[in-house]
Parts: C-alpha cells; structure tokens; sequence
C-alpha cells in the first residue's frame, strides 16, 4: 500500500518524496536521476543483487531529509565511486549499514544530524575538527573494525548514545567525550569507566 501510494507522486521516481522501492532507488543513484523533491530513502540491500552509486547521485538530492541503507544478512558486491564526495547538508537521519568508504565526504557537514548510525563500515575516521552537533542524539560506529579515530564531541551537547562496541582499532577517545552528560557504554577495546557523578568520565583505559 505504502509504495502505491509513493508511486502516484510521480511516474519518475527521482520526483518523489520518499523512495521505498529497491528497483527505484537503484535506478535513481545508478544515473543519478534525483531530484530536491526527494526528502527520504529508505533502501533494503536484502533485495537486491548489487548496487552501484553515481558520484553525483546525492548532489540534485539537496533537501534529503532521511537517508537509510539497511540490510539483515547481505555478502552481494555494491560500491561507491573513489571520488564520492557528497553527502546532502540537510540530513537528519544517516544510516548506512556498512558504508564502504574510509572517509565520509570530505565536505560533509553533520550540523543536522540528529542519528549518525553507521554499523559495520569501513570508516576509519569520519571528519576533521570541531563541528556543531547539537542535535546530535545517536551516534552507532559498532563492528566498524577499521576505526581508529572518532571526531570531536564536544558540541555534541544533546548527545544520549554512543556505540562503539567491537571497533577493535580504535586506541585513542577524545577527552571531549569525558564532559558528555549520557552515551551507551559498549566499547570492547577501549573501555570506559563511569564515576559516581554522571557529570565526569575518567580516563579510558586502553586494553
């Protein structure tokens, strides 16, 4: 019912509001056919056999509100381009389950984020310096494996969860995490230790 209803926005799928179908959303970010109509993607790789992503497909897409690439068991080829650098600015919502970049876009700007939930990526490090992060409420890194650094959190003053459970890389926490009120505690390799007042955080303890 609910992609019938999507369907008759537009017969061109890049015309619509949201985007809930696999063959569509495939179509759209293979040419690159989006629109600033676009506000959400909501992609099942569990329906597909690969997917292929344009360097410029999130470029036209400038008001995507909400944008989640999800799947329960998935091992079929996908990929992104050497030179994907562009996520869109107005996002609220960014899931990515494992987002094969090392890098996020080096012109990303996060400040609209409110869930950054990228399990199982390849990232190594998401960006550089101190970004505003005040509607940031969810941050999942878990199972990322090649991580070996997390930004800045010192904006991130509405923050309430924080994953970082088997990011076996990661050796450094950035003491702006210690002045952070709330987070999950779920780190295997580096552990963190909480005091009696949940204001302070003591220093990680590297394993």
């Amino acid at each position: 019912m609910g992609k019938k209803i999507v369907r008759t926005q537009s017969v061109e799928p890049g015309n619509r509001e949201f985007l809930i179908d696999s063959t569509d959303i495939c179509d759209v970010l293979y040419d690159s056919t989006g629109t600033k109509k676009v506000l959400g993607i909501a992609l099942n790789i569990d329906e597909i056999d690969e997917l292929h992503v344009h360097e410029r497909s999130f470029q036209r897409m400038s008001n995507l509100r909400f944008l989640k690439i999800y799947t329960d068991q998935w091992s079929r080829p996908w990929s992104l381009p050497n030179d994907f650098n562009y996520l869109p600015p107005k996002l609220r919502l960014l899931s990515w389950y494992k987002y094969p970049m090392r890098f996020m876009p080096f012109n990303f700007r996060p400040e609209n984020l409110v869930k950054l939930q990228m399990r199982e990526s390849k990232l190594e490090k998401l960006w550089e310096g101190v970004r505003s992060l005040t509607c940031l409420k969810d941050m999942d890194l878990s199972r990322s494996e090649n991580l070996k650094e997390i930004p800045n959190l010192s904006m991130a003053t509405n923050l309430e969860t924080l994953d970082l459970n088997c990011c076996s890389s990661l050796v450094e926490i950035p003491s702006s995490i210690r002045n952070l009120n709330r987070y999950i505690d779920k780190v295997e390799h580096v552990k963190m230790h909480k005091s009696n007042d949940s204001s302070n955080w003591n220093q990680p303890q590297i394993s």
